[in-house]
């Protein structure tokens, strides 16, 4: 993934720069810095999928505007260089445009967003490329019948075709990434995807379905987070494959673990070593609590924001928790790329271990 960010050339020596930084603060001081930031800006969604608990929450929340700012003018100050929007449906939010704008002229320099592309029309596609947003993900995982049936909403695959024409043609400076999932009763439907990705010549990146946190009472039915025995040859097959295409941006060494996940947990990467995701990123709900990691605090129980993360970055309590996720095993139970993904370039001797992992043959 790091190969879309590093395709911005002007970028590269601050992202050096805050990375060597990073390194040194972190072995020769033992401290947090987010450099990366995942903003859940909304839990509103116009889609309904059915392997998704989100839209689900009983409760919807948007993060107000002043706050929103607020976060960012406080990440600013932590050196934070990365930032992704999602939701729920970002497009959804009244002020998004405002909000993204905000965001690039502030000192974070890459600025990424998540979107179903549902509502992603030729308007607001210019607006995106009036801001100067870097990359923008929209979601597909398989053909027309596979993707409306998992997202719910007829029209879902056709709409996100367009959104990947509009940017294509009125964003041509924006990256295009498709997020894909592989759910194991259809590993082949990733093929369709490859396919679209090559035909448009946009990225593609792909992570297995994984067990959403329950915010209600109401269980998610019928969604198969393993995949069967049988399906191991087949699974291997499907790796080697995405390995091969140049439009997966995926690391060789995410896409080789995929089958460690699903079938040798005991050799599924980092399973011996100490998380450090929160000493390098942090999360920010919708409802303004701050966290490390969502995956590892179960979403539950996040920090107030307060308007100074400098001093909650640097709290007692703030490094106790980081020290007690160190151990979690959280990523055993799922595979989220947002996650793994940066532990392969966090801390340098990760990315001097994993830079040149090859995958399996």
């Amino acid at each position: 993934m790091k190969s879309i960010i590093l395709k911005k050339k002007e970028y590269f020596l601050d992202l050096a720069y805050r990375y060597l930084k990073w390194n040194l603060k972190y072995f020769f001081l033992g401290r947090p810095s987010p450099l990366s930031c995942g903003i859940y800006i909304t839990n509103k969604c116009n889609f309904h999928c059915d392997f998704c608990t989100l839209w689900r929450k009983q409760t919807i929340l948007t993060l107000p505007l002043e706050k929103a700012k607020q976060i960012v003018d406080a990440l600013n100050k932590l050196g934070c260089f990365y930032c992704s929007i999602t939701g729920g449906e970002p497009l959804l939010v009244n002020y998004i445009f405002d909000f993204l704008k905000y965001v690039k002229k502030s000192k974070i320099r890459y600025l990424h967003m998540v979107t179903n592309g549902y509502a992603l029309d030729k308007e607001r596609a210019l607006q995106l490329n009036q801001i100067g947003l870097d990359e923008i993900s929209i979601s597909l995982d398989g053909d027309e019948e596979m993707h409306d049936n998992h997202r719910k909403t007829k029209g879902a695959y056709r709409q996100a075709i367009e959104a990947i024409e509009n940017i294509k043609k009125f964003a041509p400076n924006v990256s295009i990434v498709l997020n894909t999932i592989l759910f194991p009763e259809n590993l082949e439907q990733v093929l369709n995807v490859i396919k679209i990705a090559n035909d448009f010549d946009v990225y593609m990146k792909v992570q297995p379905l994984n067990r959403h946190p329950l915010f209600t009472s109401v269980s998610i039915e019928n969604i198969q987070t393993y995949a069967p025995a049988k399906q191991e040859k087949s699974l291997k097959k499907i790796i080697d494959i995405l390995c091969r295409e140049r439009c997966i941006v995926n690391s060789p060494a995410f896409l080789t673990n995929i089958y460690n996940f699903y079938f040798r947990k005991d050799k599924l990467l980092f399973h011996n070593l100490a998380c450090l995701l929160g000493y390098h990123h942090i999360e920010i709900l919708e409802n303004g609590e701050i966290f490390p990691c969502l995956e590892g605090m179960e979403w539950n129980n996040g920090l107030q924001f307060d308007n100074n993360l400098e001093e909650i970055v640097a709290s007692k309590n703030y490094l106790q928790l980081l020290k007690k996720l160190k151990n979690c095993d959280s990523c055993k139970k799922n595979y989220y790329i947002c996650y793994y993904e940066p532990r392969v370039l966090f801390p340098i001797t990760n990315f001097i271990r994993h830079h040149n992992y090859k995958c399996f043959r």
